[in-house]
């Protein structure tokens, strides 16, 4: 049996797959209560204020490979 993924599992920094929207770098796990604020630039990974935009948690299917 498969381990679903938990996108509360989630730091600060990690790329993670959002299915159709690819892989992002999560640069705020706490924008709000279903949102993630992302961006596709790894230099900005670990800024909370980096320029991207906000993303539903559910659609986090796991780490990007």
């Amino acid at each position: 049996m498969l381990k679903e993924f938990d996108p509360e599992s989630i730091k600060q920094g990690q790329h993670i797959n959002f299915g159709a929207y690819g892989n992002l770098y999560v640069c705020n796990t706490n924008y709000n209560e279903k949102s993630f604020w992302v961006t596709d630039i790894k230099a900005d990974r670990k800024n909370p204020d980096a320029r991207g935009w906000s993303i539903r948690k559910a659609f986090a299917k796991g780490k990007a490979k």
